[in-house]
């Protein structure tokens, strides 16, 4: 009887034993895994914003370009470089040194821009601008490249007689409330309009000649009364 009891002592201890090694490796498993993940947060991470002082231009003016970086991780970015997309040669005048720029060092939680000016030749244009390029180490000492880019920027290239007009509708749009937005709605306002001053003034002459006739008849018919 002894034999049966000494076996089923050994198996619980040998079921106990590896219950306790799977959960120590569980647990090795999970120091390693957060270990591997704290490492990897400790990185810099750039987002790039491209953005032009103004949304319109108008033709022969300059406007700002700016590229903004800012670093949303937890170390700092080394070794920045920005290269900015193209501008079309045949729409925009650019100074072609602007299209680099290198900073050192970004600092987490830091921001820092690089401006230059571009001027509008042609127009009217909806332009849609290539993005800038950023290229930057995530550590101190890292080998590793990291690339990002800007988000578009979307100009439009205005004529002085359209600048005008657009300002005009913009007013147009405050008076009524928002009811006239565009050239065409406005046009069929002004239609509109038209149309009801002649049938007004149309109802208005048809009353002015009627009157005038209906003086005239009793003008003659008092004349004829008179006459007998």
């Amino acid at each position: 009887m002894a034999r049966p009891w000494g076996l089923c002592s050994l198996l619980l201890v040998l079921i106990c034993a590896g219950v306790q090694i799977a959960a120590a490796q569980e647990v090795d498993e999970g120091v390693e895994v957060e270990e591997e993940e704290a490492f990897e947060a400790q990185r810099a991470f750039l987002l790039v914003r491209k953005y032009a002082a103004d949304k319109e231009i108008v033709k022969g003016t300059n406007t700002t370009v700016t590229i903004e970086l800012y670093n949303a991780g937890n170390s700092a970015a080394q070794d920045i470089i920005v290269t900015e997309g193209a501008w079309p040669s045949q729409l925009f005048q650019v100074d072609e040194s602007s299209y680099e720029a290198t900073f050192e060092r970004l600092a987490s939680g830091a921001t820092v821009k690089h401006q230059y000016n571009v001027q509008a030749i042609e127009g009217p244009q909806y332009v849609r601008t290539e993005p800038a390029l950023v290229f930057y180490k995530p550590e101190y000492g890292s080998e590793d490249v990291q690339r990002t880019k800007s988000s578009v920027l979307q100009l439009l290239v205005l004529t002085t007689t359209m600048k005008y007009q657009r300002a005009l509708l913009r007013a147009g749009m405050w008076i009524t409330g928002g009811a006239l937005r565009t050239p065409g709605q406005w046009l069929k306002s002004l239609w509109t309009v038209a149309v009801l001053i002649l049938i007004g003034g149309g109802s208005w002459l048809y009353r002015i000649v009627t009157d005038t006739r209906k003086k005239h008849q009793y003008n003659r018919a008092l004349k004829e009364v008179e006459t007998y």
